[in-house]
């Protein structure tokens, strides 16, 4: 048996992940009927989904009635915007202070973490005349 596999990694082990979009939506709209109508739910699409593929994923998730998307980093949240998602994106981990401006230019909320934060959201609003959308903690 030849081992067509092209790797520069010797291992032994092969593995994928087969991902049905179509059980990822219908479990979407199963957990929303356990959700209260004047609830969001927010799908965590961080790392690339966890390596799924977040644009391919994002767009499932908010055909099937997620809200909004959780994402580890502003790049993150700029490769969500680059397809068109509209919906609201949170970074859900601390940012640099140099990513705040791009965030805000780009609708993506973020969380307080200090006092340096709350300077560059004043630096970014003064220069911009755009509200930096922040969560605090």
């Amino acid at each position: 048996m030849k081992n067509i596999r092209q790797s520069n990694v010797n291992t032994h082990k092969d593995a994928w992940v087969e991902i049905n979009l179509e059980y990822l939506a219908q479990n979407i709209i199963e957990i929303k009927k356990g959700i209260p109508k004047n609830k969001k739910m927010l799908g965590i699409v961080k790392a690339d989904a966890y390596g799924h593929g977040s644009q391919m994923i994002a767009k499932t998730m908010l055909a099937s009635g997620v809200d909004m998307f959780g994402v580890s980093s502003v790049d993150e949240g700029l490769d969500l915007r680059n397809v068109k998602i509209k919906a609201p994106i949170l970074v859900v981990g601390a940012i640099p202070t140099w990513a705040v401006e791009s965030a805000t230019l780009n609708d993506i909320a973020f969380s307080i973490f200090n006092d340096e934060h709350l300077e560059a959201c004043k630096d970014v609003y003064e220069r911009t005349g755009i509200k930096p959308k922040v969560h605090l903690l």
